[in-house]
């Protein structure tokens, strides 16, 4: 194993010398020569693993900000590489760090966690959310909840940290446990449910006996205090209680109710992202950092590339908000509506295997209820998609404009823009790869594994 972890970073140096992110080939490689790697590479190490549709990059950003902040040598996978391949690699990339000051944390793809978690040897399990993603490769959400679940069977001992006010994540533990530790709003923050939308037949309805839930409550999406009449299954009362309030721009405070009623400005914005600083700061809690640590560490999280990423070029800010699914980019356009610099869209659309060849999602989102800013760009493979899907919502020909390629039609967005104001940009997984990587050649960007 010594020798496949050498030969593994040497790969990583020579791709990284001429150029190439290295974030899944030299594991790739290694691992096929080599199937213990994964246990060799985290045995004796503080792993957290954290897995779920929606914002796993996000929220292992935020605890390893903590850990930093607390001192710790800190090893991810930045990049977003969540497959075992691309845990391999980085791993293997920063095995000399490894020590009794070390926390491991790593994202991971849901079906990979039901495959891996167990090899990786994990001392703390989150999982975020549970939301449509790739029906092509996952199919319903239930086979998701099982992928997590039979995952979550394989970890041992772990540590497992859940949504409360997520019903099928809740529904993985409904009883609780020893082990597991249970987040939500808290009664004192709760939502008024009125004139939220419903939430759809997939996750509106109890998944041990069908019945629709009953709300009183709702932050977005179906997360919220739900409870069903037919079997009793009820939202179970969350350890780490918290409430948010919107303090303008897309920006959250977010307070947990502890004894000290301690509060925190999140720094990456938007209203998912209030979830996503929770999930860390319980990872945190559970593995033994005090509130204040935790709280600390997510005031100094800084936006990881296309989560909300900003950065100036000519005059004009530039934000990347990855969107997957529809709730991710129902809550980007809400995001957008509320954003008071936006000065143009750009919308990117691939259907490439990483992405879900069936873009028919794009058809769920409530493009109808938010003021998006004109001229809309739009490009990707399947740019066409987004610009017929934005005629039925009522958006003029005149007013979209669509160009299959990435760049340039980022350079026509960007030239529209007004200076002083904000492009943003909604791309799918491989489109904002493209994206970043012309980016970062045009306007010496960071890499996306720095």
């Amino acid at each position: 194993m010594c020798f496949l972890t050498t030969a593994g970073k040497g790969i990583i140096l020579l791709m990284r010398a001429v150029g190439l992110n290295a974030t899944t080939f030299p594991g790739k490689i290694t691992y096929r020569f080599g199937k213990h790697l994964p246990e060799y590479l985290t045995s004796g190490q503080h792993v957290t693993l954290i897995t779920g549709t929606n914002g796993k990059t996000t929220t292992a950003r935020m605890l390893c900000s903590v850990y930093e902040k607390a001192g710790y040598k800190v090893i991810s996978n930045v990049s977003g590489a969540n497959l075992i391949s691309g845990i391999i690699t980085t791993l293997i990339e920063h095995r000399s760090i490894y020590g009794t000051d070390t926390r491991i944390v790593l994202e991971i793809d849901e079906a990979a966690f039901g495959r891996y978690s167990g090899v990786l040897n994990p001392s703390c399990i989150a999982v975020t959310n549970l939301f449509r993603d790739q029906l092509d490769r996952y199919g319903e959400l239930t086979r998701t909840r099982d992928l997590i679940r039979k995952g979550i069977g394989q970890a041992g001992e772990a540590r497992i940290i859940l949504c409360a006010d997520d019903s099928l994540v809740a529904s993985l533990f409904p009883d609780g446990g020893e082990n597991v530790t249970f987040y939500g709003i808290s009664d004192s923050g709760t939502i008024d449910v009125s004139g939220a939308p419903q939430a759809s037949a997939e996750t509106g309805n109890c998944v041990f006996c069908g019945t629709m839930y009953d709300y009183s409550a709702r932050t977005y999406g179906h997360l919220g205090i739900y409870g069903c009449s037919g079997c009793g299954f009820t939202r179970p009362l969350p350890d780490i209680g918290f409430s948010y309030k919107h303090r303008g721009n897309n920006y959250y405070e977010l307070l947990l109710t502890d004894d000290h009623k301690t509060n925190v400005i999140v720094p990456v914005p938007g209203e998912h992202n209030v979830y996503n600083a929770v999930t860390a700061i319980t990872a945190a809690l559970v593995s033994g950092e005090s509130t204040d640590a935790a709280v600390f560490g997510i005031s100094e999280t800084r936006a990881g590339f296309g989560r909300m990423e900003k950065f100036e070029v000519g005059g004009r800010e530039v934000c990347i908000v990855l969107v997957k699914n529809p709730v991710g980019l129902d809550r980007a356009l809400t995001f957008l509506s509320n954003a008071s610099d936006a000065g143009g869209v750009q919308f990117i659309l691939n259907d490439k295997i990483a992405d879900g060849t069936d873009v028919s999602w794009i058809w769920d989102v409530d493009f109808e209820s938010v003021k998006i800013p004109l001229p809309v760009h739009v490009s990707g493979s399947r740019g066409f998609d987004i610009a017929l899907r934005l005629k039925y919502s009522g958006i003029m020909e005149r007013d979209v404009r669509v160009d299959t390629d990435v760049s340039a039609s980022f350079d026509k967005a960007l030239l529209e823009c007004a200076k002083g104001k904000c492009l943003y940009i909604f791309p799918n997984y491989t489109s904002m790869l493209e994206l970043r990587n012309y980016l970062e050649k045009k306007f010496r960007l960071k890499g996306i594994w720095e």
